[in-house]
């Protein structure tokens, strides 16, 4: 399982996105799986959450965005689970990143077998930030809970990725370099898993389209 954090400044845009066709037509069937926010539909929830964004002061000019994406994937050889899995999965994996999910405002959209999204803002009902720190390694345990606990495909995340021995002043120089290689593994993963749907997808369609055709020719 692979747990990939974006960030954006508008709940609202967020929450389109998951609803709506989504790139390349791929969303089908959106609905919420989890959440915290209340409201009729996904508009009404949307407009809530860009509310308390505003009311706290976090859409001001010049602000970091404050609200944070996760993209919660599963392995294509996995099974595919249910709502009531995904919906668990979403809690937990929202639950053990904030310490409270009852205490930030999320929603879980689920539009695909095997994946899920989650919007959840960065500034907790309690007027306190969400640390950020080390979240590479903290998905990772989630994941790897997950993955146990669900019997998934276990990944190797590179425990290893981060090495102290070279002379100092590559360390040094490794400090100022921008940490841009762990985004883009994480990238690179969900990414092929992405493909790998789609490719699987691909075939169960062509299968169809053939047993169609040979029922049709009365084979």
């Amino acid at each position: 399982m692979i747990i990939k954090r974006t960030r954006g400044v508008d709940a609202g845009k967020a929450l389109a996105y998951d609803y709506g066709p989504g790139r390349a037509m791929k969303h089908h069937n959106p609905r919420r799986v989890a959440g915290t926010v209340a409201g009729r539909d996904w508009r009404a929830r949307a407009r809530t959450m860009q509310t308390k964004i505003r009311d706290d002061g976090d859409n001001e000019s010049g602000k970091r965005g404050r609200v944070i994406r996760l993209a919660v994937a599963a392995a294509p050889e996995d099974r595919v689970m249910s709502d009531r899995d995904w919906s668990t999965i979403a809690r937990r994996v929202v639950g053990e990143f904030t310490g409270n999910a009852e205490g930030f405002a999320w929603e879980a959209v689920r539009h695909d077998p095997r994946h899920i999204h989650i919007t959840l803002l960065q500034r907790g009902h309690d007027g306190r930030l969400l640390s950020e720190s080390h979240d590479f390694r903290r998905f990772g345990r989630i994941s790897d809970g997950i993955e146990r606990d669900y019997e998934l495909t276990r990944l190797d995340r590179g425990a290893k990725r981060a090495r102290s021995t070279g002379p100092r002043r590559t360390v040094e120089r490794d400090r100022e370099r921008p940490q841009r290689s762990q985004p883009s593994r994480d990238d690179r993963r969900v990414a092929a898993l992405e493909e790998a749907q789609r490719r699987a997808q691909q075939r169960e369609q062509r299968r169809g389209r053939d047993a169609r055709g040979r029922g049709g020719r009365g084979e």
